[in-house]
């Protein structure tokens, strides 16, 4: 018995509420406010940097790496090397990221590069072929279009009259320290793969 009390009650509040609804009339009533717009929160990756000294590495494949410390660490000293060739002097971030084996072979590279006047240029293409870590040390592979890496003399021509090709670039990195170090940076033959579009 209560049960039906109860539901005549909200069945004739119900009406009384379409009866003085229907008695105010539409046109007099105040616009219902569209809602506010929401910020989305941006997905996927975030945007591959620049460089911070004027070159950069452009990594074809980022979405896949964006993430990856060790990447991230390849990626960053070798712009930072690369941009000494054209500074004239070892960029700080080029000697943080590296030991000192690494250093040497490259400070004679930086020398011979002074020495020849030569430069890098702006923009180098990398694709990353993988990246696996064991043990407190990641292996960063990774496929370089030559042409993009190459010196160039200071009219812009190239140095060397090699066939362009994606040259295979072995870098190891440890990353178990307070900060990532590369401890190896080879050339290791050659990756497969079509001329990247100009």
């Amino acid at each position: 018995m209560r049960g039906h009390w109860r539901t005549g009650v909200v069945a004739g509040l119900s009406a009384l509420l379409l009866t003085i609804a229907g008695c105010t009339g539409g046109g007099d009533t105040e616009p219902t406010p569209e809602p506010e717009p929401t910020e989305t929160t941006p997905t996927g990756p975030p945007p591959q940097p620049e460089g911070a000294d004027g070159v950069t590495w452009e990594i074809q494949n980022w979405d896949e790496y964006a993430e990856d410390e060790a990447v991230l660490a390849y990626k960053e000293w070798s712009e930072a090397i690369s941009a000494s060739v054209n500074t004239g002097e070892l960029l700080p971030r080029a000697r943080e990221l590296a030991s000192r084996e690494v250093l040497d072979v490259y400070l004679d590279q930086l020398r011979f590069a002074e020495d020849n006047d030569l430069r890098s240029q702006a923009r180098t293409l990398v694709r990353i072929a993988r990246s696996e870590s064991e043990a407190g040390t990641s292996t960063v592979v990774a496929c370089i279009w030559s042409k993009s890496a190459e010196l160039v003399t200071a009219d812009g021509d190239y140095f060397s009259d090699e066939e362009p090709r994606w040259a295979r670039q072995v870098a190891k990195v440890e990353t178990d320290a307070e900060a990532p170090v590369l401890t190896e940076v080879d050339f290791d033959g050659n990756c497969r793969g079509e001329e990247p579009p100009s």
